[in-house]
């Protein structure tokens, strides 16, 4: 389930038990450390915000089940020297069907180098052309190395050859952002359900800060086709592993990290486990 630092986690923790898929709807339920601090891509760090923007978000690539990265919003690109370029899926839409384009991914890209944005993160985008400088103020945003010559074609310059470049692309800083709707919710964005506009496999139909939240399928999603469950609950939010067990046990959750204060408890309980690596 874990399977990389970069791709979206579910837990980052070394095993994991889980019990079968109930049957219709299908439906997964899960346990979160605490509340996701920041769903606006730009801005998040921690890997309970990546989580979730990983399940309602999609980039230009993501990663496939082996953590290869594969095609996501781009379904082809030509990468050479300091120069790429990614071709968009005409069927890919945002959760209010409109369209996503090549300038969603240009106006979050040069937000995200804002200094006024102040993301922590803005050091990842720093191989596109004059994105440090940007970040640092001596340049205006507009100088980012990212152009839309069309809605479906992203041009990139990059400041110099970068063989980790297309990994990149699945990260959560380079998501896309649609200008009207985050500038319409202003302070608000990515604050509530209602205030994150969904591009990926699920989106956030119920947020109950501190307590729960829910991700429901996204059927304007391109390839939703392939997504087998209908709903994430993430019914509890506790950071605490034995809380955590006593849930699993008593059938409220399907999913749980298993570290070392509760692997002895597990073993013992003859519950089946899973290694994954880190």
């Amino acid at each position: 389930m874990v399977r990389s630092k970069l791709a979206p986690l579910l837990l980052a923790l070394s095993c994991l038990i889980s019990l079968p898929l109930r049957a219709e709807p299908q439906v997964l339920r899960l346990l979160m450390a605490s509340d996701p601090p920041q769903l606006n891509a730009m801005k998040a760090t921690d890997q309970v915000s990546h989580m979730v923007l990983g399940h309602a978000m999609e980039g230009l690539t993501r990663y496939g089940k082996n953590g290869e990265i594969v095609p996501g919003i781009a379904e082809s690109w030509q990468l050479e020297g300091l120069h790429a370029t990614f071709h968009l899926r005409r069927n890919a839409v945002w959760a209010d069907n409109q369209p996503v384009t090549a300038q969603d991914f240009v106006f979050a890209w040069r937000t995200a180098v804002d200094p006024k944005t102040a993301s922590e993160y803005a050091f990842i985008l720093y191989p596109l052309k004059n994105a440090e400088a940007i970040s640092s103020g001596k340049l205006p945003p507009t100088e980012l190395g990212v152009t839309a010559p069309d809605p479906w074609t992203l041009e990139i310059t990059l400041e110099k050859p970068c063989g980790y470049f297309l990994g990149l692309t699945a990260f959560p800083t380079y998501l896309p952002v649609r200008s009207d709707f985050y500038e319409q919710k202003g302070d608000r964005y990515a604050a509530d359900a209602d205030a994150l506009l969904s591009n990926g496999p699920f989106q956030i139909t119920s947020w109950i800060h501190g307590a729960s939240i829910r991700l429901e399928k996204n059927p304007r999603y391109w390839d939703a086709a392939r997504i087998k469950l209908d709903r994430i609950d993430i019914p509890y939010m506790t950071g605490d592993p034995s809380a955590a067990y006593n849930l699993f046990l008593d059938n409220k959750i399907d999913v749980i990290g298993i570290g070392k204060e509760n692997l002895p408890r597990a073993q013992a309980d003859r519950l089946r486990m899973k290694a994954f690596a880190d």
